[in-house]
């Protein structure tokens, strides 16, 4: 959009306008973009009524297994069917 869509729009002599916001808004064009906006949903930061749950630092979903001593933070989700062994740390992650 900002390398081709607006400079040709600009280009053509076309009227481009904008809009101020403050919602959440986030690129999701990248796997590491895609992490951020996952964490940032899990943890509140980025507010929805679609988390199965309650905001907080995991989301970890039904069937799911987390060993006790297993550490599952930073916004991270384990999906369903996910093994988190014994010692594990995972940290603003999405396992699928």
């Amino acid at each position: 959009m900002e390398r081709e869509t607006f400079p040709g729009l600009l280009a053509a002599g076309a009227r481009v306008f904008g809009h101020v916001d403050a919602s959440y808004w986030l690129d999701l064009g990248t796997p590491a973009a895609f992490v951020r906006g996952s964490s940032d949903l899990v943890t509140g930061t980025a507010p929805t009524d679609a988390l199965p749950g309650p905001a907080g630092p995991a989301l970890v979903l039904p069937g799911a297994s987390v060993a006790g001593d297993a550490t599952v933070s930073g916004g991270s989700t384990i999906g369903r069917d996910v093994v988190v062994g014994p010692g594990a740390v995972v940290d603003g992650a999405v396992v699928s």
